[in-house]
């Protein structure tokens, strides 16, 4: 297995950040959160979909259409919250009080 990739904000550690630093973190925080909605929105679609096949149609579709619909929405809605989770775990070496910095009121 290999390594995690290093955190790319570690250089940024103990060092006083300007304003355009923290704007750059708010806009990447920001950013980490719509991605991870828009995984959201896509896995609640193909749970949709799979549903509905599952309910409307018969038992071959539902096998060759239906099942993979669902497996595939909870797959994606799983690498979305991993994704968001190690974006915020980044984020959060720049804020002393170990937590990802989440707005205006950040230092």
């Amino acid at each position: 297995m290999a390594p995690p990739p290093p955190n790319p904000y570690t250089r940024f550690r103990g060092r006083q950040l300007t304003l355009n630093d923290q704007l750059a973190i708010d806009r990447t925080v920001l950013a980490n959160q719509r991605t991870l909605l828009a995984y959201g929105r896509t896995a609640l679609a193909m749970l949709i979909i799979g549903a509905t096949t599952i309910q409307f149609f018969s038992i071959l579709t539902v096998l060759v259409v239906g099942v993979p619909f669902l497996i595939g929405g909870v797959v994606i809605m799983v690498w979305g919250l991993t994704r968001y989770q190690h974006t915020r775990r980044n984020l959060s070496i720049l804020n002393d009080r170990g937590a990802a910095p989440t707005g205006p009121e950040s230092p």
